[in-house]
This record gives C-alpha cells, structure tokens and sequence, in this order.
C-alpha cells in the first residue's frame, strides 16, 4: 500500500535512470493483475513474485532484506525466511536473483530477466521454479489430495 514508502524509495532509487512505474497496492486484485501484465518484474522476496514466476512471468529478485538485517546484526536463522527460494537451499545468486543490493548485483538480474531470449530464460528457470512454488491451475493437486481423504468438494 501506499504506507509503504520503503517499498517506494527502494524502488526509485534503483530505478533511477529507467522507465518505470511504482504503483501502491489499491484492492486484493490489483497487484496481481499489474504485475500479469509487466514484461518484467523486480521484487525483493515475495510471495507475488513467485507467483508470477511460476506462470511464466519475468521476474528479477533483489533478495537482499536478510542480508541487510544480518549486517545490522541479525542471525542467520532470524533472516534465513528471506533468502531467495526459502526454505529450499538455493544459494545467495542465480541469473535472475541476488541476495544484495549492490548495484552491480541488481543490474546483473534485471538485464539478464530483461534481454535474455525465451530460450535462455526457460533454461535458467526450469529447474528453480519447481522448488519455489508450483502453479497449480485450479488447485486439482490440493482438491485431489482432499478427496482422497473423503473431503467432499465444492464445483
């Protein structure tokens, strides 16, 4: 939401220089609905983010909250829920995720997610998504799983 001016400074600060939009959250839809839309989207460790990226979408992580609140004296384990692909143990940088917030680091993922060709991309995140999150259309995994529990469900 618009309360969240962190969010907002983040973002212009490494936007500087670029086309881009920051757009508050305004209903329980639209952030989904913007970000479906986006030829590419820069998030820091969000659920939103993953979402997208297991539909497809172009998504460049800048996972660095927990690196950050480890340098302000943080544990490991206090900050270990923001490393990119939490809990699976993917390391602090892929192609298209960095763990910092160093320039360098952020502009390596968001050109790699912006000029990559589909091909390149497919490649880099096939074997990632699956650990992240599944995309499920219409949750038949969970419906399934419930039913064979004797679950009865609604159409």
């Amino acid at each position: 939401p618009a309360s969240f001016t962190h969010e907002r400074m983040f973002f212009e600060k490494w936007c500087d220089g670029f086309s881009f939009e920051f757009v508050p959250k305004e209903s329980e839809t639209a952030s989904y609905e913007i970000a479906a839309a986006a030829e590419l989207a820069v998030c820091i460790d969000s659920t939103l983010g993953y979402e997208l990226l297991a539909r497809g979408g172009r998504v460049a992580f800048v996972a660095a909250r927990g690196t950050n609140l480890r340098n302000d004296g943080c544990t490991d384990d206090e900050t270990a829920q923001f490393r990119f692909g939490f809990p699976s143990p993917l390391g602090d940088e892929g192609e298209f995720w960095t763990s910092t917030d160093a320039a360098d680091d952020v502009l390596r993922v968001v050109d790699f997610a912006r000029a990559c060709d589909d091909d390149a991309w497919v490649r880099a995140t096939s074997p990632i998504v699956p650990r992240v999150m599944t995309f499920d259309p219409g949750n038949e995994r969970l419906r399934g799983a419930l039913a064979a529990r004797g679950a009865v469900l609604a159409h």
